[in-house]
């Protein structure tokens, strides 16, 4: 099966280059568009760069604990939507906005909300390990939520027919 590869932007290349000429998704120094899941992964230099000390280990070790971080949010938005995850992965990927905000801000509120969930998760220990099934929400700071929030993410209604042209292309 062929996944779709994202173009990549050094953030000098991102600051040069008017969001019309960019292609969404794509990977830049922050955070990478990983095809096969057709999610947006943080980068360690993200994380380094925010001031989280992420475990000193070894780059697979790492390369698990971002990819299980950004698991948790996409979780949290399947959990607390009407759309299909296929139909969600769609929108962040294309910075397909219902709340009329630009594909480029809307990946960077994204990015702004993997960070702080990297946060959380070294905080608290991977607290995704410990949850139960009636501890809801507590791996993931309220702030983050009421962010998804206002990013239309967890929304209870269903985005999937507004969504059709875009889930048929193979370019995410």
């Amino acid at each position: 099966m062929k996944f779709y590869q994202a173009p990549v932007y050094s953030n000098a290349m991102i600051e040069l280059l008017d969001e019309r000429n960019m292609g969404f998704p794509f990977t830049c120094d922050y955070m990478r568009y990983d095809g096969a899941k057709q999610q947006y992964i943080p980068t360690y230099e993200l994380i380094m760069q925010k001031g989280i000390r992420l475990m000193e280990v070894e780059p697979t070790d790492r390369n698990n604990a971002l990819e299980r971080i950004s698991d948790q949010i996409y979780k949290e938005i399947a959990r607390n939507n009407g759309t299909t995850l296929r139909g969600l992965k769609c929108m962040i990927a294309k910075g397909i906005s219902p709340v009329n905000m630009s594909p480029f801000r809307f990946r960077l509120a994204f990015m702004d909300i993997l960070w702080r969930q990297a946060d959380f998760y070294v905080i608290n220990n991977d607290p995704e390990r410990y949850v139960g099934a009636g501890m809801e929400h507590s791996n993931i700071y309220k702030s983050v939520q009421t962010d998804l929030d206002s990013l239309g993410l967890r929304f209870a209604g269903s985005y999937d027919n507004s969504l059709l042209m875009h889930l048929r292309r193979e370019d995410w």
